[in-house]
């Protein structure tokens, strides 16, 4: 349905110019002007995979034939990624409202206020008609410049305090100034072509949230090798004995409605913030495969795990191997699998 919306708005566009397309010419269009889908980094190749349709892009190349478009920002989008935990495991919306992010958020199934929004990335996004061959961006902040390659980027709301100069722990609203800007070569010079500028207002906070963030690590670790990962508990509550915990192959997350979880490998935290090295034997029993790794901050009423989220990564020899797919000679219709 996506796809043929979009092919929808090319043929509008195409008539709007008195330009009539085949089918042939509207898939080019989409795909010409369609962005890569990247690679997850747990995944053990690269994959091959269609681009993402940008429907303005394509209206705008078709119209641009009749139609001159001058090159201008028309929007900046913010969108908080809030998380929710549930029975099933998680969720997210990213309803946002700049003039009030609310830090101390979301609340949970009690009504209670979780402070996940602490630790939640927020995107930002320009919108930017015409020409944008060649463009580079970058968000400002302060004395701080974030780039970025694409006309939109992800950041922590940490990050924006810091290049505010601004802590996080606030009994009152705290504003700070944003600038997404568009730059192009100009006679030989970087130059901002294109710029939008916001306030944004977050709502008082404690500085700490309830659930710990996955450890650092490499999406894909080879096998008969250790893996150095990173963990940090800064601001986390109620932690208590915390352990890094690696669960077996295959159940990477303790998360309700996923897969049996079981433990493989752990081991206490007696700092706050720091590196755990998991050695290769920890992978022996299960061999290669996708594992989890998180934290456990506490345990409740001696039996009760609180556990923080969970980050999947591939084992396997190499890490980047993987049996060639099966494949059938003009006549033969079956193959056995030893």
């Amino acid at each position: 349905p996506m796809i043929a919306a979009a092919a929808a708005v090319v043929l509008q566009a195409g008539k709007a110019t008195g330009a009539g397309l085949t089918p042939k010419q509207v898939r080019q269009i989409l795909i010409d002007t369609a962005r890569p889908v990247a690679t997850p980094m747990q995944a053990d190749q690269e994959l091959h995979v269609g681009p993402q349709i940008d429907v303005t892009r394509a209206f705008e190349k078709v119209l641009s034939r009749g139609f001159p478009i001058t090159r201008a920002a028309a929007r900046l989008s913010i969108a908080e990624r809030q998380v929710i935990p549930s029975l099933q495991g998680m969720s997210f919306e990213e309803d946002t409202n700049p003039d009030a992010i609310d830090l101390a958020g979301p609340t949970d199934a009690n009504g209670n206020k979780t402070g996940q929004n602490m630790v939640s990335p927020i995107t930002f996004g320009m919108d930017l008609a015409g020409d944008t061959k060649g463009l580079t961006y970058q968000l400002v902040v302060g004395g701080r410049t974030f780039p970025t390659a694409t006309p939109s980027i992800r950041v922590l709301p940490k990050e924006l305090f810091d290049a505010a100069g601004l802590s996080m722990t606030s009994g009152s609203p705290q504003r700070i100034d944003v600038r997404f800007q568009a730059l192009d070569k100009v006679k030989g010079r970087t130059a901002v072509v294109a710029e939008l500028s916001r306030t944004l207002t977050f709502l008082p906070s404690d500085g700490t949230y309830e659930q710990a963030l996955p450890p650092t690590v490499p999406g894909k670790v080879a096998l008969g090798k250790p893996v150095t990962v990173s963990y940090d508990l800064t601001g986390v509550r109620g932690v208590s004995n915390p352990r890094l915990v690696v669960s077996s192959v295959g159940h990477y997350t303790p998360s309700a409605g996923v897969d049996i979880f079981n433990e493989a490998w752990s081991t206490p935290l007696t700092e706050t913030k720091g590196t755990v090295t998991v050695p290769a034997s920890a992978f022996a029993p299960g061999g290669g495969g996708l594992y989890g790794v998180g934290l456990q901050t506490a345990t409740l009423g001696g039996y009760l795990k609180v556990w923080g989220d969970f980050r999947a990564f591939l084992v396997g020899p190499g890490a980047d191997q993987r049996p060639h797919p099966i494949t059938f000679g003009p006549n033969v219709h079956a193959a056995a699998v030893r």
